[in-house]
């Protein structure tokens, strides 16, 4: 197997963006991290309008996973940042969930609308 460079390893990009969250993240640092991943999700979305085959989009489409995957975490500990360490674990499950649910509801919910509607 081939070497890979290491700046173009996924694991090495996801532990860096981690330390970058690292424990006891400033609002200010958030917010940046926040912006670069909004701004890989971005550039991932114009990839995919800009294609104009499919392996360019599927290029496109994997830029922008990269992002959506970059910012569950920062997400994750912006959201827990205020607790105390000995409930964050807690707060953890309670935001997964929440997570969970609103993936169940982004898809059923347009059809119980439309079904309602329908009545």
């Amino acid at each position: 197997m081939p070497a890979r460079h290491p700046c173009l390893d996924p694991h090495a990009v996801a532990v860096a963006h981690t330390e970058l969250n690292g424990f006891g993240l400033e609002p200010a640092a958030a917010i940046t991290l926040l912006a670069i991943d909004f701004a890989v999700i971005g550039v991932g979305f114009a990839l995919m309008a800009a294609s104009t085959s499919p392996t360019a989009y599927a290029w496109g489409a994997g830029v922008q996973q990269i992002g959506c995957g970059l910012i569950l975490p920062t997400l994750l500990v912006w959201a827990t940042r205020g607790l105390a360490f000995e409930v964050r674990g807690r707060g953890t499950g309670v935001w997964q969930a929440a997570f969970a649910i609103g993936q169940f509801l982004v898809r059923a919910g347009p059809q119980l609308l439309k079904r309602s509607g329908q009545s």
